[in-house]
């Protein structure tokens, strides 16, 4: 499930917003935003009001769930890996409302801010 620290900010994104998950593993986060709250099937909600979503691995640890899912999402998620978020350009990532890691919402600390203005 996603943490609590990370759900709250991402329940307010909108279809227009855009999220990056950094270290995403498996995608558990993105993949917990994108199920339906109800009986709704996923596409609905996808495709009205879910932001885009990027999930950076190291490793592509995606599973079977994960692809059923950007399957249904197309191009509005994304799973990228083999390489760390400093070796990727702002024009391969783009701008993002929301960054998280595994601890939930980054702050942006204060040695790392041009690095991470350019998301």
């Amino acid at each position: 499930m996603m943490s609590g620290q990370a759900a709250r900010p991402a329940r307010r994104l909108g279809s227009s917003d855009r999220w990056l998950d950094i270290g995403a593993g498996q995608g558990q986060a993105i993949l917990d935003y994108y199920a339906p709250e109800d009986h709704t099937a996923p596409a609905q909600k996808c495709g009205r009001s879910a932001a885009g979503a990027v999930a950076l691995s190291i490793e592509d640890r995606r599973t079977d769930k994960w692809r059923e899912q950007a399957a249904i999402s197309g191009d509005r998620l994304r799973y990228l890996t083999g390489k760390r978020l400093r070796q990727y350009s702002a024009e391969e990532l783009g701008k993002f409302q929301i960054i998280t890691n595994v601890y939930g919402v980054s702050p942006i600390p204060r040695t790392c801010r041009g690095s991470w203005e350019r998301f």
